[in-house]
């Protein structure tokens, strides 16, 4: 992620838009998305950008959709 940013979008978010697409087209009752502790740090570069932006992609298909979620936020020792 720190030296493929193109590559970080494509994996971590758009790879997510088309996944909660497919789980609203399902009916899938609730999402459960692996994220980082480094969404709202300083920390995390183009890593964090790009889950902070799945996140907030994932909320907005609640609102729009109604589909619940749950994220989980990992520390990467």
């Amino acid at each position: 992620a720190q030296t493929r940013p193109t590559d970080t979008v494509t994996n971590n978010i758009l790879s997510n838009a088309i996944v909660l697409e497919a789980l609203v087209d399902a009916g899938v009752e609730r999402y459960v998305y692996a994220s980082t502790v480094y969404v709202y740090s300083e920390k995390g570069g183009f890593y964090r950008c790009s889950k902070q932006a799945a996140e907030t992609y994932i909320e907005e298909f609640q609102r729009k959709y109604g589909l619940p979620f749950t994220i989980l936020r990992f520390l990467l020792l």
